[in-house]
């Protein structure tokens, strides 16, 4: 944004904006970093193109700044606000048939992050999704199955009853299923999410 302050002989004064500014932010800048983030481009993409262009973009650290400030809370909430809808729908189904599979950052036994996610097989809505750090698991080997275990404890929580659980051929979730939750049936059949 440009900002240019105008003075005269007589003492009067002025500023003028290249954009229009809204609580403060100039909105060209709000829209620049709202359109990085749900294009799915990385910022250092995006500014290397406006470079090439010899067109003066906002800086890293605004970026940074305007993400965390004010798109992460309004995607959070929008989040929080339609996973809340989506739960209240499955209660209405009383036992939901879901489908959950694990998935890690790396392949093998050096994934330092997982995300599980359990989604209904009615609606092919995510009811819960479940990021996890190996620490929390153990070790690697163990982040599907602690993954899984969080999520139903969030379905749960949420007063969403599970009476299905479809699950790809991982070991040591389908044995926490056949010893810890008697009330699900388990189906096996290597489908993925």
């Amino acid at each position: 944004m440009i900002s240019v302050s105008l003075f005269c002989e007589k003492g009067h004064s002025n500023k003028w904006y290249s954009q229009p500014i809204i609580n403060g932010m100039a909105l060209g800048n709000l829209r620049l970093a709202c359109g990085v983030v749900l294009s799915g481009l990385t910022f250092q993409s995006v500014s290397e193109t406006l470079g090439f262009s010899k067109i003066q973009g906002i800086s890293s650290s605004t970026f940074y700044m305007i993400q965390r400030k004010v798109l992460q809370p309004v995607v959070n909430e929008f989040f929080l606000q339609n996973n809340r809808a989506v739960i209240e729908a499955a209660k209405l189904q009383g036992g939901v048939e879901v489908c959950g599979d694990g998935q890690c950052d790396s392949p093998g036994y050096s994934a330092k992050y997982g995300i599980y996610s359990i989604l209904n097989k009615l609606t092919g809505e995510i009811l819960a999704f479940r990021v996890v750090h190996v620490s929390e698991a153990g070790n690697s080997n163990n982040m599907e199955k602690y993954g899984l275990i969080e999520t139903l404890k969030y379905l749960r929580s949420n007063g969403a009853q599970v009476s299905q659980l479809t699950i790809d051929r991982h070991v040591s979730c389908r044995k926490y299923i056949l010893t810890h939750e008697k009330t699900i049936e388990l189906q096996n059949d290597n489908w993925h999410v």
